[in-house]
């Protein structure tokens, strides 16, 4: 049994729960499974094909060590932002809305950044407007409401210090619900939704076997460009 995460599956949601300082942003350009890596799907990528290696990522992706230049929104999208970070002696979580890791740093501060995983966000603890505000403003092309295969990545301080939760649907959810589940069912402080379709993946060992989530494309699975990876899988 694994120590340093947990698994459930509750209602075709999937979800990991690990410490904060379990996880960092992985650039792998391939499908989840077909890694050797447990985690989930990252964020958003451009590419002509979802079965060839992407070109670039356009979200943030930042491993705490070398910041991956092409993987930065770098647009006009101030988009919800999940970062960890090391503060006395402990790892940390927060969510920010920004564009790139500068703007991450005009707004938090100049923090010890161990990963930074862009995506959109959630705002778990806005109303429902404030979020339906933000998500127009963040400028996706899709419905909140429209259903297909979804993942969020959220934190929750806990007694014992700050979790994350790595959540992937294996069927068809809504950004709407995906949201109201990280709020009501986990308790989540906040969360960020990451890509979703045939991106939303995730690969972990659970229940004595290997869970592999392909997402939605079929075959081995979407190429994508990074994932957020557990580092420690025992």
């Amino acid at each position: 049994m694994a120590v340093n995460y947990t698994y459930q599956y509750d209602n075709l949601l999937h979800v990991i729960k690990t410490p904060a300082s379990n996880i960092v942003s992985e650039v792998i350009k391939k499908p989840v499974c077909s890694t050797s890596f447990y985690g989930m799907n990252g964020g958003f990528f451009a590419g002509g094909k979802y079965t060839a290696p992407p070109v670039a990522g356009i979200s943030i992706s930042h491993n705490g060590v070398v910041g991956d230049p092409i993987s930065n929104n770098n647009s006009d999208s101030v988009r919800g932002t999940f970062f960890t970070y090391s503060e006395n002696n402990s790892i940390k979580a927060g969510i920010a809305r920004c564009n790139n890791v500068a703007d991450l740093k005009n707004k938090v501060g100049a923090l010890s950044f161990k990963t930074i995983i862009g995506g959109g966000s959630l705002m778990l603890r806005s109303s429902d407007d404030q979020f339906n505000e933000v998500w127009d403003d963040e400028g996706f092309e899709v419905s909140k409401l429209a259903v297909t295969r979804r993942s969020a990545l959220g934190f929750k301080k806990e007694s014992d210090g700050y979790y994350a939760y790595l959540v992937v649907s294996g069927g068809l959810c809504s950004i709407s619900q995906i949201r109201n589940y990280m709020r009501d069912s986990i308790g989540c402080t906040d969360a960020i939704h990451l890509d979703g379709s045939g991106s939303a993946q995730m690969q972990c060992y659970r229940n004595g076997s290997l869970l592999q989530e392909k997402g939605s494309d079929g075959g081995a699975g979407r190429y994508i460009w990074n994932m957020v990876r557990l580092i420690k899988t025992n």
